[in-house]
C-alpha cells in the first residue's frame, strides 16, 4: 500500500530540513553529502526525496517507520530513526 505522506512540497521541504538534512545517515563524516546526493544512506530519505518527484507517493512501511503522515495534526516531527551528526561524529573519533 502506498499513502501521500506530504500535503504539499512545503510540508516536504520542512521535514526533511528537520530530518535528513541534519541526520548522520547522510553524513559522511567530513562533509554534509546532502549537498551532492552521494551518501544517502536512509532508505526513509531515499523514498520521500523520490516522490517529491515523482508522484508524492511512498510505501506505507516507510511512512510508519517515519512517522508519517504527522501523528499531531500539522506539526512536524523528528523522524524515530534519526541520529543526530554530532553523536556520530564523536562516535567515529571515539572508536
Amino acid at each position: 500500500m502506498r499513502i501521500k505522506p506530504f500535503s504539499n512540497g512545503t510540508e516536504f521541504f520542512m521535514w526533511r530540513e528537520l530530518n535528513c538534512d541534519e541526520c548522520a545517515k547522510d553524513w559522511d563524516g567530513v562533509t554534509q553529502a546532502a549537498d551532492d546526493g552521494k551518501n544517502a544512506l536512509c532508505d526513509i530519505e531515499y523514498a520521500i526525496a523520490y516522490a517529491s518527484v515523482d508522484d508524492g507517493m511512498i510505501d506505507k512501511a516507510i511512512a510508519d517507520r517515519a512517522g508519517l503522515p504527522f501523528r499531531d495534526g500539522n506539526i512536524i516531527e523528528k523522524c524515530p530513526e534519526f541520529v543526530p551528526v554530532t553523536e556520530a561524529v564523536w562516535e567515529s573519533q571515539n572508536k
